[in-house]
């Protein structure tokens, strides 16, 4: 049977870590993460020796050498990741030793987009990416039965939205201090109203399929939004965000008003267990580099 990779063109990570590992460190490793794509992307490249320059075979061998090294740098690059509004995904590792083996064996969801020689043709290089819904989503949120999405009683005046769309591109008012901070991603982010910091939205209450479809939220810039019609659909709820909730600024508050309008009517609450939540951030905080040597 033909794989989707041969289809494809590119090559799984268990496909090619095989063979002795050579002591020829990698010069240089990148990782970024584009927030809007749920994309993360390793890079690593090593100079080939004058020696061996024109030795095609030995050019190739230096290649596969990087691509079995690929695992350390994407777990350092996972390991800087901004997890919640609390803590990076690092410090959730460093209490659980499960979940530290857990994502050791994401590794294997990594899929080689790019090898061959570096622009200036001195180094070799390859690439990889990994989805991070599901892959990390399902890893830190694997539950299978969803906690319910509260509910608030009695009639308010509202009506039935396709999703909500958040718009947090500035610098807002940090809850409980005097300072305020531009809203960044997170993997898993909640939302707060911001009036009785209630959570009135997080990723234990969306439902497993819809995080495996598209991680608890999306992501965006300002004009982008149509880009998300699937997931937030032609009449969404749209909010200034109000302020930002925890140390880190990745957890969004929005007004009271506009929370009751979601959590007062099934069909919205519906919405949000279905994760049908866009958050438009500045572009500066959509592209992360969080691994550069």
């Amino acid at each position: 049977m033909i794989s989707i990779c041969t289809i494809l063109g590119v090559t799984p990570v268990a496909a090619i870590r095989s063979g002795h590992e050579a002591n020829i460190p990698p010069d240089r490793h990148h990782a970024k993460l584009n927030w809007e794509r749920g994309l993360l992307t390793v890079r690593l490249e090593a100079e080939i020796p004058n020696d061996l320059a024109t030795n095609p075979s030995a050019t190739r061998r230096v290649k596969r050498r990087l691509e079995r090294r690929i695992d350390e740098p994407y777990l350092d690059a996972v390991n800087r990741l901004q997890l919640n509004s609390a803590q990076k995904v690092e410090a959730a590792l460093n209490r659980d030793a499960d979940l530290t083996t857990r994502i050791r064996r994401t590794a294997d969801a990594l899929v080689q987009r790019y090898t061959g020689p570096t622009a200036d043709l001195t180094s070799a290089a390859v690439e990889f990416s990994l989805d991070i819904h599901p892959t990390l989503t399902r890893t830190f949120a694997a539950h299978t039965h969803p906690r319910p999405v509260p509910h608030v009683r009695g009639w308010h005046p509202s009506r039935s939205f396709t999703g909500v769309v958040i718009y947090a591109t500035d610098a807002l008012p940090v809850h409980g201090e005097d300072r305020s901070e531009t809203p960044v991603p997170a993997l898993l982010p909640r939302l707060h109203d911001d009036e009785r910091f209630e959570t009135l939205f997080e990723p234990g209450m969306v439902e497993s399929r819809y995080l495996e479809r598209w991680g608890p939220v999306g992501y965006t810039q300002p004009g982008h939004e149509t880009r998300f019609v699937q997931r937030v659909g032609n009449t969404p709820l749209r909010v200034l965000a109000s302020g930002v909730y925890g140390t880190q600024p990745t957890d969004l508050m929005v007004p009271r008003e506009h929370a009751v309008r979601l959590l007062s009517r099934e069909e919205n609450r519906r919405l949000l267990a279905e994760g049908r939540v866009l958050i438009v951030l500045h572009p500066d905080k959509l592209i992360e580099p969080v691994l550069a040597e």
